[in-house]
């Protein structure tokens, strides 16, 4: 792990590749779109690569690469759905150190 890179960055960056559009994606629509086709894709990311996999009917393969292919390479990044998705974080991590145990978990770790 880096420390001169902030972690959230790379996970709010690919929620918003995939979620914030691309050209002629609206934004918001690739979930419905992979829904459609029955088609599933996820990315995994660390501060330095992302990776990931697309599964799909084979014959509706090429629609769900061109698809990924779009949001992969010219992504719009709409700033609703930035603030949107930092949003949705920002309240996940508020409730997960509302957690008693997470909150001893996160005590420990700067103890050890």
């Amino acid at each position: 792990m880096r420390a001169d890179v902030n972690q959230a960055v790379p996970i709010l960056g690919a929620e918003l590749i995939i979620a914030g559009g691309a050209d002629g994606f609206p934004p918001g629509e690739v979930t419905e779109t992979y829904a459609d086709l029955n088609a599933e894709g996820t990315l995994w990311v660390t501060s330095d690569h992302l990776h990931g996999q697309l599964i799909a009917p084979k014959d509706k393969l090429d629609q769900a690469v061109e698809t990924a292919a779009a949001h992969l390479s010219a992504p719009s990044m709409d700033a609703a759905w930035f603030e949107r998705i930092r949003q949705g974080n920002i309240s996940s991590m508020a409730e997960t150190m509302s957690v008693p145990i997470n909150r001893g978990y996160e005590a420990l770790r700067w103890i050890i």
